[in-house]
């Protein structure tokens, strides 16, 4: 679905990105970091690096953060202000697994669940992913953080 909109449209949550640059730009580079939770495939991380901000970005999904470091690496954004974190965030350490709704076509990374959301309840058929999924604290976040 995501895959495919940016395919035809050439775009992906366009007005978001531009409104999260506009703010951010406001801030001085060197007193601020942005810190994206979730970042998928790293599109809000990518420009915010871009602009020249240090970012940290954690994702669950294993295969999207390495597609995120594949185009940092091609865009030359993969440096040391671009921290990559593989996780869920969470409050204690343990080891999980992304469940996605087997009915959301493709399971898509953005359908994945951790937690026992209404969703999760009202899903007749749950792929669990096969690879596990340790938690980061949120204390350990803040250390890469300027």
């Amino acid at each position: 679905m995501i895959s495919a909109h940016m395919l035809k449209h050439n775009d992906w949550e366009s007005s978001s990105i531009r409104t999260m640059l506009n703010l951010l730009q406001k801030l001085p580079k060197n007193s601020a970091t942005f810190l994206d939770i979730g970042s998928n495939l790293g599109i809000y991380s990518l420009q915010a690096r871009e602009l020249g901000y240090p970012v940290v970005a954690i994702d669950a999904n294993i295969r999207t953060l390495v597609r995120l470091q594949m185009s940092a690496k091609r865009l030359k954004l993969l440096d040391d202000k671009l921290r990559l974190f593989w996780g869920f965030i969470s409050d204690d350490v343990a080891v999980k697994r992304i469940s996605y709704n087997a009915d959301d076509f493709g399971c898509h990374a953005g359908s994945g669940s951790v937690g026992l959301a209404d969703w999760k309840r009202q899903v007749t058929k749950l792929i669990e992913d096969t690879i596990p999924v340790t938690t980061v604290k949120a204390d350990e976040l803040r250390a890469h953080i300027g």
